[in-house]
């Protein structure tokens, strides 16, 4: 109980999404988002066993989950006990942040840009939403080959045109890379072309007016 309280206050203390204690053996012995999850094993977190080794490491993963994978940004730290003379390795503290609804909410309350998160080639957080409804662009593959091979082959990132929900889009594709510098996925960021047109519309018919008031 104490090891959870501490843990969940410490999570909302930091503003992370999860916290995670492990011991040597890279089992959990407590979770801060949930008391009740505990016993599995973390042994294959690139994270964990790097802390286990002594080092402070941040990766980015991407999970498999019962309906859409999750992106998540994880941290791990050793934990030292220093008490029994010489410093040692007792355990690891992961934590970190989900890119989830509420980041890509965030990033487009900020920019005004709309924001896509893809596990690999899949959308597993989005602000597009799909025409006519209340369900966002999710769980969707991008099909774009040459968006693909730019981002997951040559490792680069795509800016150009994109259709969207048969929609063009000024878009930018950026690889998200594990603790490998490998591409787990992409972030997308972009405007409609139509928005972008308009406001362009909106800007010159200003400019005019502006122009004809200083005129007379």
């Amino acid at each position: 109980t104490v090891l959870y309280n501490n843990l969940n206050r410490l999570m909302f203390e930091n503003g992370t999404d999860f916290m995670v204690v492990v011991n040597t053996g890279g089992e959990v012995l407590m979770r801060g988002e949930d008391r009740e999850l505990f016993g599995d094993s973390l042994a294959d977190d690139p994270v964990v066993w790097r802390a286990l080794d002594g080092k402070v490491v941040v990766n980015t993963t991407v999970q498999k989950g019962v309906t859409l994978p999750t992106v998540s940004i994880r941290a791990a730290s050793p934990i030292v006990d220093t008490e029994s003379g010489e410093p040692k390795v007792v355990g690891a503290i992961v934590t970190g942040f989900l890119l989830d609804t509420a980041f890509v909410d965030g990033i487009k309350k900020i920019t005004g840009l709309d924001v896509t998160v893809f596990a690999e080639d899949t959308r597993s957080a989005s602000t597009i939403v799909i025409p006519g409804s209340q369900s966002r662009l999710i769980g969707t593959r991008e099909s774009n080959k040459k968006i693909l091979d730019t981002v997951f082959k040559e490792d680069k990132s795509y800016n150009g045109t994109a259709i969207i929900l048969n929609q063009p889009y000024l878009s930018s594709y950026i690889p998200i890379k594990d603790i490998e510098e490998t591409a787990v996925g992409m972030f997308f960021t972009g405007r409609s072309q139509a928005s972008v047109l308009g406001l362009a519309s909106e800007t010159i018919q200003l400019t005019f007016l502006i122009s004809t008031i200083l005129m007379l």
